[in-house]
């Protein structure tokens, strides 16, 4: 923990040598880190693959741990032992045709862009703990066109003290891998928590976040006194640091508790920076917005520039 605080305080102490940009080529920057994202969100949605695990989120009875179901996803009910067997999609029935047997669990079904696909859940376990859904604890999936496999997932996790203590989860497309992974320690009442997830295209590495918190220990869980995070998405870098601990969540001004404890920057990759990300109030209820501050003060609300992040952050099969 003490090197990746180190490899931090380096990350900071290199961008703020850096020199910012003004205000125009500032929006210049956004809008193209805007349509890099929005690129990739595009391209991946149609990728085969994901069009085939919308489907299978999409179906009510569909033989898969996460599913819509009533705006809310609870695989608390999904045993694998029970559910083994062959499902072959019956659209005239709008459902399934099933054989039990003592294997995996196949499902068949066909696309446009796949007519041989099916999807096949290896092994699956999970454990309750102190939310919803529960926790799973190993999963080994695939997607496979005939013989040839589209897409595979292997994740491994751990609950201790009735919360999630660790997480490894790699899905391997055809174009695209996500690596993924959580780490949460306990000593007496504090802790740490390291989260961390990639996107590889080929050699490349098309976003790389990294989360640092340090935590403390509730009767409900836990909460956050300080956390450090950078993530580099494409040519750019949203870095910052959040001292949750003397932010005041009752004041009248949350807005400005919080960006006195906060530091969040976007940075080009040539270490330019574009911008400071603050929170202001929308004047609306308690509702709280983020701007992004340019050079010259001016603020104007992030998803002006940045809509693409919405559609990140709110992203739905």
């Amino acid at each position: 923990m003490k090197n990746q605080v180190m490899a931090f305080a380096i990350s900071l102490l290199l961008f703020s040598c850096s020199s910012t940009y003004k205000k125009e080529d500032a929006i210049r920057s956004l809008k193209v880190l805007n349509s890099d994202i929005l690129n990739l969100l595009t391209v991946t949605t149609e990728l085969p693959e994901i069009q085939a695990l919308k489907f299978l989120y999409n179906q009510a009875n569909s033989p898969i741990p996460f599913k819509k179901s009533e705006f809310k996803v609870d695989n608390s009910t999904f045993k694998m032992e029970n559910m083994k067997g062959t499902y072959i999609w019956n659209p005239e029935l709008n459902d399934y045709d099933f054989k039990k047997d003592k294997g995996f669990i196949d499902v068949y079904f066909q696309l446009a862009c796949m007519e041989n696909i099916y999807f096949q859940i290896l092994n699956y376990e999970s454990e309750a703990y102190s939310s919803k859904p529960d926790f799973p604890t190993k999963i080994i999936a695939k997607i496979l066109d005939g013989t040839k496999e589209k897409l595979v997932i292997n994740h491994v996790g751990k609950v201790k003290d009735n919360l999630p203590e660790f997480m490894e989860t790699t899905i391997k497309g055809g174009e695209y891998d996500l690596i993924a992974g959580f780490k949460r320690t306990k000593e007496s009442g504090d802790g740490t928590i390291d989260m961390y997830w990639c996107i590889n295209k080929g050699l490349f590495t098309i976003i790389d976040a990294k989360i640092l918190a340090e935590i403390s220990y509730s009767q409900q869980g836990f909460y956050y006194n300080h956390i450090a995070f950078e993530s580099k998405v494409f040519n750019h870098t949203i870095m910052g640091t959040i001292d949750y601990k003397n932010i005041e969540p009752t004041s009248t001004n949350y807005a400005e508790s919080f960006n006195r404890n906060a530091t969040i920057e976007i940075f080009e990759s040539s270490n330019i920076k574009v911008g400071d990300i603050v929170l202001v109030s929308s004047g609306v209820d308690d509702l709280q917005e983020f701007k992004i501050q340019f050079e010259n003060n001016e603020q104007v609300l992030l998803k002006e520039y940045l809509p693409a992040l919405d559609k990140l952050y709110n992203l739905k099969y």
